[in-house]
């Protein structure tokens, strides 16, 4: 992948940027009384536009769909390699393709659970899905013959979550760069140890973690499934070599205090963005692109978290020990 190729959006998006939120605006976000103030603050940011459409304050989800939808549609005209953002985006088909499996087993619609980017139909989604042989159309057939033998519908999430870690990781191995795959290479990990931990914790036999496991991660699945019988306790010192060992210390005393993986997702996206964050120092380049939609998925994810809050009336303390890191 030819850097020079990405001059022109790298000048773009590090413009771009300069408007992501700080870790000092997300604060002053949790820290509004409510929600009403908490909008007006944020109104004073780069969402004022679509803010301005905005109702009622409680349909604040409209505006952050509508921002997440600019941003992957503005990337993908910039971007010099398409598939650059769609190693991002595509999340979001194989989700609508875990919905679109069980309206086909259930017989039943369900349009209110799909995330659809660029304004796409539902309906064309659907009728894709089932036109041909290929891409995602082909994993929808091989899931519901997949579902027949089976008959539980947790393997559906299974099944399709092992597809698109394979899709991801194909696009990465593609581009030839290693911010990227040390990105998509530590989701695994961290996804991988936390069915570890959920099975030991249900007391479910080793046959079915070694069904749910996810290849491709730095930590072999072998290696994960040879400590099954082990206390949980041991992950941080058996797993100190691999780059996420340094966390995992954190999440297993967690675990240990309250028996809760509540801050595991935090710990994840806090270890993500310190990968990206690699980018900052990068002139131009795929990453640049990647890293940004990256830290404005981050942003909206973090903007929900605070909206919910205050529509819950939880405290701004509470609020905040749940934030991510900023990539800014």
């Amino acid at each position: 992948m030819d850097r020079e190729n990405f001059i022109q959006s790298s000048v773009r998006i590090r413009h771009a940027e300069k408007k992501l939120l700080t870790k000092q605006q997300l604060q002053r976000l949790a820290d509004a009384k409510n929600l009403e103030d908490a909008i007006k603050l944020l109104n004073e940011t780069s969402y004022s536009s679509e803010l301005s459409k905005l109702d009622r304050p409680e349909n604040y989800e409209q505006v952050l769909s509508e921002v997440l939808n600019k941003t992957y549609k503005e990337a993908m005209e910039i971007s010099p390699e398409k598939s650059l953002v769609e190693i991002l985006s595509c999340k979001y088909d194989y989700h609508n393709l875990k919905v679109l499996v069980k309206e086909n087993i259930l017989k039943e619609k369900f349009d209110s659970m799909y995330c659809m980017l660029d304004g796409n139909e539902i309906e064309a989604f659907r009728e894709l899905a089932l036109k041909n042989d290929e891409g995602l159309s082909k994993d929808f057939k091989e899931c519901l013959d997949f579902f027949e033998t089976t008959k539980d519908p947790q393997d559906i999430d299974i099944f399709i979550d092992k597809k698109y870690f394979e899709k991801v990781l194909s696009l990465a191995e593609g581009f030839k760069l290693e911010m990227i795959t040390e990105y998509f290479k530590a989701m695994i990990d961290f996804i991988n140890l936390r069915t570890f931990i959920r099975c030991r914790k249900q007391n479910q036999v080793k046959e079915t973690l070694e069904k749910v496991l996810i290849k491709g991660g730095d930590i072999d699945t072998d290696k994960i499934l040879d400590m099954f019988y082990e206390d949980i306790e041991i992950l941080p010192i058996k797993l100190k070599a691999y780059k996420i060992g340094r966390v995992l210390s954190k999440i297993v005393e967690e675990y240990k205090n309250t028996n809760s993986l509540n801050s595991f997702e935090k710990s994840m996206d806090d270890y993500l963005v310190e990968i990206v964050r690699k980018a900052k120092s990068i002139h131009y380049g795929a990453e640049v692109i990647f890293s940004f939609l990256f830290a404005k998925e981050l942003e909206i994810k973090n903007l929900r978290l605070i909206l919910v809050g205050k529509v819950n009336g939880l405290s701004a303390d509470f609020i905040k020990e749940r934030l991510r890191e900023v990539y800014v």
